[in-house]
């Protein structure tokens, strides 16, 4: 039990520490390979904010004193990682590092750690040696392991690495087991609220995708946090991805990223979405017809939907003009429905474009079980046409929900605030106590659930942070 508990998590942190730490639990493993079986997740800490080639970085590094013996363990353990030649030596310099000091003054803070490129690459190198000796490795959380001013997957070996694995998934040994993944935001690499916890990070997230989601047994991807970068273009393909569950919360992104993370799945079974936590810069307004759009691809498979967003204006449950959504493609259609003023190169462009006649009620969602909505986008879904734009239709709460729903959680229903509402909740909870429906549970009907909001006020408790789910420094 002890030995199955020293090794159920290993953490690599690319401080002094933190690689001392890991690199004795990996020599560990290395000399006695049964150990690797009871490694089931791995936390990486670490995004480079800047690039450079390792020879350079080095700069009469100290290296660990090892037997040969030793050396070579972690040879074949990088050679077992798919690193041969030259590229094996340079991670296998990597690792034998004992310090992460440069030497040069490079430095930048995560999470308080104030560590240096050389810490990163020897984290990475680490990684990528732990990662083949662990079939069990189930999940897995890491920061984005590349500069974004680095497109050479060779820099940096935990990139090269994961594109590798997941580019030829079928013929690995490892991360078959792998089911879920948590995308670490790291303010340390966003130049723009560097070492400041307070703002949404801007973070390559889908295009991190691209290291995980054509594994065999992944599902679940998890992020906190996290604000798009309108100026970078995603790389993910529609229908390509494994991934099955979405999970973007306390976050600020466009509805055209949010609908891209959605469209990439093969088949989705779990959408969530919030705010909070974090202050924005320039807020994301959801656009709901966007989201339906999107969400109508999988109305054969999802079976959890929530999203968690307070939309200030919801005095009406649907917008009188789809142009005030400031939609992604409405706002260049014109009535010929040609697409206008845009980019046909445009990611965007080409997977709105893709989307834009699909036709649906959400009573079509019939994999739903699980429901959480704000009452605006609820009556939105319910309401809408078979377009899913804002063309009212006598559609009623209690007759346009999916039949197999079993559970409902309204958020920000305030009985006597508009009545109309009242008597179709109403309604539905007659149905509901009737017991002639397959809902089991109804949430937000007499006690009002307020949305989730972003921070507007500067006290520091306020803020979310890695440490409120035990990914801070220990």
């Amino acid at each position: 039990m002890p030995l199955r508990k020293k090794f159920h998590l290993i953490r690599i942190w690319p401080n002094n520490e933190g690689i001392e730490q890991a690199f004795c639990l990996i020599m560990q493993i290395l000399k006695r390979p049964y150990l690797g079986h009871y490694v089931h997740e791995i936390r990486y800490h670490g995004r480079p904010n800047r690039t450079g080639l390792w020879q350079n970085e080095v700069n009469g590094q100290d290296p660990r004193d090892l037997t040969d013996s030793e050396l070579n363990l972690l040879e074949q353990g990088i050679e077992r990682a798919g690193f041969t030649g030259a590229e094996r030596e340079n991670v296998l310099s990597m690792a034998v590092q004992k310090t992460t000091s440069d030497g040069l003054g490079h430095r930048h803070y995560y999470n308080g750690l104030n560590i240096s490129l050389p810490g990163i690459y020897t984290a990475q190198a680490l990684a990528v040696i732990l990662i083949p000796m662990a079939p069990n490795l189930a999940s897995m959380a890491m920061t984005q392991p590349y500069s974004p001013l680095s497109e050479d997957p060779e820099i940096f070996p935990l990139k090269a690495f994961l594109l590798r694995a997941n580019s030829n998934p079928d013929n690995l040994p490892y991360l078959r087991n792998l089911r879920k993944v948590y995308v670490m935001v790291d303010q340390s690499g966003d130049f723009r609220c560097r070492d400041d916890e307070r703002f949404y990070v801007h973070i390559d997230f889908l295009d991190c995708f691209r290291f995980f989601d054509r594994l065999p047994s992944i599902t679940t991807v998890s992020v906190d946090a996290l604000t798009d970068d309108e100026e970078h273009e995603p790389t993910v393909q529609p229908s390509q991805s494994n991934l099955a569950e979405l999970c973007i919360t306390r976050s600020n992104i466009s509805t055209p990223y949010m609908a891209l993370a959605i469209l990439s799945c093969k088949v989705l079974k779990r959408f969530q979405y919030s705010i909070g936590g974090r202050i924005e810069r320039g807020e994301k307004s959801l656009n709901k017809k966007t989201l339906a759009k999107a969400l109508l691809v999988h109305k054969e498979s999802l079976e959890i939907l929530d999203v968690d967003v307070h939309i200030p204006h919801f005095a009406l449950p649907w917008d009188e003009d789809d142009n005030l959504e400031e939609d992604f493609l409405d706002t260049h259609k014109d009535t010929a429905g040609q697409f206008e003023e845009m980019d046909e190169n445009d990611t965007y462009y080409d997977f709105l474009a893709s989307i834009w006649d699909n036709s649906g009620t959400f009573k079509e969602f019939v994999a739903l079980r699980h429901l959480s909505l704000g009452i605006d986008l609820l009556f939105y879904l319910v309401k809408s046409d078979s377009q899913m734009s804002s063309k009212m239709t006598n559609t009623r709460l209690v007759n346009g929900l999916p039949d197999n729903l079993e559970s409902l959680c309204i958020r920000g229903h305030q009985r006597g605030r508009f009545p109309t509402w009242d008597k179709e909740i109403d309604a539905l909870v007659a149905v509901f106590n009737s017991g002639s429906t397959n809902l089991k549970e109804i949430r937000g009907v007499d006690e009002t659930i307020i949305p989730s909001a972003h921070v507007y006020d500067e006290e520091w408790d306020v803020f979310w942070t890695l440490d409120h789910i035990g990914y801070g420094v220990d």
